[in-house]
């Protein structure tokens, strides 16, 4: 079995820079969401979100282990009796759920009170970090995809020249030269031809209409005796 290094570099680059894009993505709406939440002026705000990115990302991994406890605990509380409840999960369960529950809306207190009383350097700050780490994986992505967007985008692409195009602009630009009819230039070149002709025999006619002349011009001398 031939290992083909050079394509398996590529798959492995473009699986990196793919990786990468989202990464970044992601952390661009957990920066803009510490940001707003960040108390400070403009750069203060903006040096927290963008040292807040590995913690962050950390705990976007950790959530869905963090959702299914609550889904358990939850489930649990429904179903067990309380001291089955206490037994299994201990006293302080409850109350560790209501403190993260009540975090939520800490937080969105926290980010009204920002709009409230620094509207400006909150907005124009989570705009800012949204739009820096977005783009850098945009530029990603292009990079990855070399400016001929994704497969998906690819195929609607196709659907849709296959879709409303007509049928002759599907075709091949050697068969469509072929396809195509002839425009109204042979009548010309007819007529022009037949035009020269005429001109060629009229003007042959003159030569002999002048051969004759001279000939008669002979004939009537030789009959008069001038000959």
């Amino acid at each position: 079995m031939v290992v083909d290094w050079e394509r398996l570099a590529e798959m492995s680059g473009k699986f990196i820079l793919l990786f990468l894009e989202y990464c970044i993505k992601l952390s661009a709406l957990l920066v803009t969401g510490v940001v707003l939440a960040a108390e400070g002026a403009f750069w203060v705000k903006l040096g927290t979100g963008f040292s807040s990115v590995s913690s962050s990302l950390r705990k976007l991994f950790a959530l869905p282990s963090e959702l299914g406890s609550a889904y358990n605990l939850i489930s649990d509380y429904n179903m067990l009796s309380a001291n089955l409840f206490t037994m299994q999960h201990g006293n302080d369960a409850i109350q560790s759920f209501m403190a993260y529950l009540n975090g939520g809306v800490t937080y969105l207190q926290t980010v009204t009170y920002n709009f409230g009383s620094q509207p400006f350097a909150t907005f124009f700050a989570a705009v800012f970090a949204f739009s820096t780490l977005y783009l850098t994986g945009w530029v990603l992505r292009f990079y990855r995809q070399k400016g001929e967007g994704s497969y998906f985008n690819k195929m609607e692409r196709k659907l849709g020249e296959y879709i409303f195009k007509p049928p002759e602009e599907l075709l091949k630009p050697e068969l469509r030269k072929k396809t195509e009819p002839k425009k109204f230039s042979e009548p010309e070149s007819s007529s022009e031809g037949a035009q020269s002709a005429k001109n060629k025999y009229v003007r042959k006619f003159g030569m002999n209409q002048t051969n004759n002349e001279y000939l008669e011009d002979y004939i009537r001398h030789s009959q008069n005796g001038d000959g």
